[in-house]
């Protein structure tokens, strides 16, 4: 299609002119975005189907209410959590903690 557009140079041609940029230099970039740059916000989308996760605007942490029941052990989600993450949630949800609090 580029060859059919007047003035416009092949892709393949500019893509080798780039510098490449190291798997090393890639992690710095992606580390420094998630430390300085990135906010995460709870969704309230998590929720579903998780009536045990619950959200706590004032303090900005999110906690689960069966774990903070009947777990004893102090851990991110009895204490409360701000990992804004769905990752961290489903670990959680899969561990090992929780499926005994649950029970």
């Amino acid at each position: 299609m580029w060859k059919f557009i007047q003035g416009v140079k092949n892709p393949e041609e500019n893509a080798s002119k780039r510098r490449k940029i190291t798997t090393e230099e890639a992690k710095h970039r992606d580390e420094t975005y998630e430390k300085e740059k990135r906010t995460r916000k709870f969704q309230n989308s998590w929720q579903s189907g998780r009536s045990w996760l619950v959200y706590d605007p004032e303090t900005n942490v999110m906690t689960c209410t069966v774990c903070a029941k009947y777990d004893p052990t102090p851990g991110p989600f009895v204490n409360g959590s701000s990992n804004f993450r769905l990752n961290s949630i489903q670990k959680h949800e899969c561990s090992e903690s929780h499926k005994w609090s649950v029970k």
